[in-house]
């Protein structure tokens, strides 16, 4: 209840632990009704549903009440210009692994040879659906679907070691007896190489992406700086993807939206929509809110008609461009 309660205080994503229990209240529930191998007794299963109750009410515990329950679902409808909200774009590669380990999930259910339990089924089918809509979701999904894999995955290589001729390749190839198990020592290579592999991958990413080149490229680091050094009178419009940088660097400058969309809510998302787009609505937004200094990136359109309408040209690179009036 400790958790949910910090939860509810900290991310919006509360509803993913939600949704996690009820999904494993529920396929337990099938699973002791069916006789399908429930890993919870009833017993078991109606203290997790009563606890998971108890979690619930823990997350009205906020500054708002009971009325932050009301977020989940307030975010169906945030815009969906948004990139964290739209669907995953399986034409980019970096979609593919996700797309990947939903494919070795039906293979190693399909040859397993275990049944299913419900509480994985639900829980599998409902964070992949999740994925699929927004891929935001892609954590929860790679979290919940790993546990699932894995425990299909060791019976479904162990039938593929047993047809014939997997066993002759490995007669010739080690050298033993197809019945021969092998050995704990070929394990702990086999699994130790993988881990290495995957672990030296993600250090070389990380460490690609940290590159000062690379940074550039995504966060307006020389922008901040000019800024920094000029002060020019605010208030501030910005980009989306810069808010939570921008609420770090330039603490003095009061950020217009961050990356916190499902708290800010579908009416100023439309307004910050509205100014980008150069929308007739958008110039009256920024009016509205008084707004001295715009720092987007070159490619908005408004950055286009800015110059007509008044704003001066102060600061532009290959990442962003800075206008004041």
């Amino acid at each position: 209840m400790l958790v949910f309660a910090a939860w509810g205080n900290l991310h919006g994503g509360f509803i993913w632990g939600i949704l996690l229990l009820m999904a494993t209240i529920v396929g337990e529930a099938l699973d002791n009704l069916l006789d399908n191998q429930p890993s919870m007794s009833w017993k078991e299963t109606c203290s997790l549903a009563l606890w998971s109750i108890l979690a619930g009410l823990t997350i009205s515990i906020n500054p708002n009440g009971i009325s932050l329950w009301r977020l989940p679902f307030d975010q169906v409808q945030v815009s969906l210009s948004i990139t964290e909200w739209l669907s995953p774009d399986f034409h980019q590669f970096y979609t593919h692994p996700l797309l990947w380990l939903f494919f070795l999930l039906i293979i190693s259910v399909a040859y397993s040879g275990k049944r299913m339990s419900f509480t994985d089924l639900l829980k599998g089918l409902g964070f992949t659906y999740l994925f699929f809509v927004a891929q935001r979701n892609m954590g929860p999904y790679v979290i919940i679907l790993l546990p699932i894999i894995a425990r299909h995955l060791t019976s479904a290589v162990k039938s593929f070691s047993n047809v014939p001729i997997v066993e002759n390749i490995k007669k010739k190839v080690l050298q033993e007896a197809p019945t021969k198990q092998l050995s704990a020592k070929f394990y702990f290579i086999v699994n130790t190489t993988l881990v290495s592999f995957l672990a030296a991958f993600a250090l070389v990413n990380a460490y690609v992406a940290s590159t000062p080149q690379r940074i550039e490229e995504k966060i307006p680091l020389r922008a901040v700086q000019w800024i920094k050094d000029n002060r020019p009178r605010g208030p501030i419009f910005n980009s989306y993807n810069w808010g939570g940088y921008l609420t770090w660097e330039l603490r003095e400058y009061p950020v217009f939206i961050d990356g916190r969309a499902d708290l800010y809510g579908d009416e100023i998302i439309g307004q910050w929509l509205d100014v980008v787009n150069a929308t007739e609505n958008g110039w009256e937004i920024l009016e509205r809110w008084g707004v001295r200094l715009i720092l987007l990136e070159p490619s908005r359109p408004i950055v286009r008609e800015l110059p007509s309408h008044g704003w001066k040209q102060v600061y532009q690179d290959e990442t962003a461009v800075i206008f004041v009036r």
